[in-house]
C-alpha cells in the first residue's frame, strides 16, 4: 500500500515538474505576442502623428496662400461693373456708414453704389459724377492705404447669401494688424450676425508691417494727438478757396471758417470728413470776392485724440 501511495506521489510530482515549463513557456509566449502588438500599435501611432504634423504644416502654407491684399484700383468703375474690384469699392465707401448706410458688399455696382460714391466724391471736393475715373480712383487708393483690404477664401457655413449666388468661395476682409482699428462701418452687423467686413483670419504676407501708427506687439492705447503740418490756403480765387494740410497719422477732420475774428466755431460755417486720411484737403466755393476769411481745423485719430489748430486766415480776389 505504502508503495503504491509512494509511486503515486511520485507520478504526481513528475507530472507536475513536466507542466511549470509549459505553463512558462505559454507565458513567455503570450508576453511576446502583446510586446509585439504594443510595437505595432506605438509604429501606427507615431506615423498618424506624422501624417497630421505634415497636415498642419500643410494648412498653414495653404492659409498664407489663400490671403490675397487688394493691392490698388486701376480700372474705371460704374454702373453695371462686376468683380473683386466693385467689391473693393464697395468696402470702402461701407468704412463711413454716412457714406453708403446700405453697406451692401455685392460686387455688383448698382444704384446704391452710385449714390454712395457720390457723396464721397462730394466730401472730398470732387465732381459728384458717381462714377470711378482718374481722380476718384486715386482718391480710393488713398483711401485703400488708410484701409487695406484682402480677399481669403470662405469656408463658413454662414457666408452670405449674396456670395452663395454668385458662386464664390472668397469672402472680402479687413486686413488689420494686430492693434490696428477697424473702420466704424466695417464692425456693422450682417442682420446682427456678421460683420460688414470681417478680418482676415489670416493676414497677407507684409500687411503686419503696414501701418503709420501701429508697432508690432502693441495694444496700449494711442494717448499721443496727431499733428497738424503745412497747414495753409493753397489756392485762392474771388469766390473759392482750398485749403490743405497733413497729418502725421490717419485722421478724420473739421474746418470752421468766418469773415469774423476771432472765429466762433459755434456760428461758423463747419464742413466734416470722416474718412481716415494723412492728406486733408478742403475746396470752399460760394465765398465773397475782395473778403478775408478766417479759418482753424480740427483733426481726430482713431484713439480720439484731437489737436486743434491756431486761426488763420486768407483773403479772396476781386472779381
Amino acid at each position: 500500500m505504502k508503495r503504491k501511495l509512494l509511486a503515486s506521489l511520485t507520478s504526481l510530482v513528475v507530472a507536475g515538474s513536466m507542466l511549470v515549463p509549459m505553463i512558462g513557456s505559454a507565458q513567455s509566449t503570450t508576453t511576446t505576442a502583446q510586446i509585439n502588438s504594443l510595437t505595432a500599435l506605438i509604429q501606427q501611432i507615431q506615423a498618424l502623428q506624422a501624417q497630421i504634423d505634415a497636415l498642419k504644416a500643410s494648412q498653414t502654407t495653404l492659409q498664407a496662400q489663400i490671403s490675397t491684399e487688394f493691392i490698388a484700383f486701376v480700372t474705371s468703375l460704374s454702373l453695371g461693373s462686376r468683380g473683386d474690384a466693385v467689391a473693393a469699392l464697395q468696402a470702402l465707401l461701407a468704412a463711413n456708414p454716412n457714406i453708403y448706410p446700405e453697406s451692401l458688399i455685392t460686387g455688383y455696382f448698382g444704384k446704391a453704389t452710385e449714390r454712395a460714391l457720390r457723396r464721397l466724391q462730394k466730401e472730398n471736393g470732387l465732381e459728384q459724377v458717381g462714377h470711378v475715373g482718374p481722380k476718384t480712383r486715386a482718391l480710393l487708393n488713398r483711401l485703400l492705404k488708410d484701409n487695406p483690404i484682402a480677399f481669403e477664401d470662405d469656408d463658413d457655413d454662414n457666408a452670405t447669401s449674396t456670395n452663395r449666388k454668385r458662386g464664390e468661395s472668397r469672402r472680402l476682409c479687413a486686413a488689420v494688424p494686430p492693434g490696428h482699428l477697424i473702420a466704424p462701418g466695417w464692425l456693422k452687423k450682417h442682420d446682427g450676425v456678421r460683420p460688414i467686413v470681417p478680418e482676415c483670419q489670416t493676414l497677407p504676407k507684409g500687411i503686419a508691417q503696414k501701418g503709420d501708427d501701429w508697432k508690432a506687439g502693441s495694444t496700449t492705447p494711442d494717448t499721443v494727438a496727431p499733428s497738424i503740418m503745412n497747414l495753409s490756403a493753397t489756392t485762392t480765387a474771388s469766390t473759392t478757396a482750398s485749403i490743405t494740410w497733413s497729418t502725421n497719422e490717419k485722421a478724420t477732420s473739421t474746418l470752421w471758417y468766418s469773415i469774423t475774428t476771432p472765429l466762433n466755431t459755434a456760428t461758423a460755417t463747419k464742413i466734416e470728413k470722416s474718412t481716415w486720411q494723412t492728406s486733408h484737403a478742403y475746396n470752399l466755393s460760394g465765398l465773397i470776392a475782395s473778403t478775408t476769411y478766417y479759418y482753424l481745423v480740427r483733426v481726430s485719430d482713431k484713439w480720439n485724440n484731437t489737436t486743434t489748430s491756431a486761426e488763420q486766415s486768407f483773403t479772396t480776389s476781386n472779381n
